[in-house]
């Protein structure tokens, strides 16, 4: 992530980390509340989401865990998906502290 973001111009690079954090931030919190009342499609939708941006940006350490989530969620393992999320919620924590 940081080797792309060091290729772009500073606008460019600014308006990605701005649209980036704003996924970290409100996306990973709807992930955090859609898990804590059940899941459902909903969450695989929004997981995808994050992944996609993670992937995006080059950020693997968000993107491989949400991967593995979204995948376990699409099989219909809920227990898989929930063991996932403490992985995905402190990688991207990191990746905040990176870009802020």
């Amino acid at each position: 992530m940081e080797q792309l973001l060091a290729q772009l111009p500073a606008d460019t690079r600014a308006r990605l980390v701005h649209l980036y954090l704003d996924l970290l931030g409100p996306g990973l919190d709807e992930v955090g509340l859609r898990l804590q009342a059940g899941g459902g499609d909903d969450v695989a939708r929004l997981v995808h989401t994050l992944a996609g941006g993670a992937a995006m940006v080059q950020d693997h350490g968000v993107a491989q865990p949400a991967r593995a989530m979204e995948a376990a969620l699409l099989a219909g393992d809920e227990e898989a998906a929930r063991a996932c999320w403490p992985q995905v919620q402190a990688a991207a924590a990191r990746s905040r502290s990176l870009l802020r």
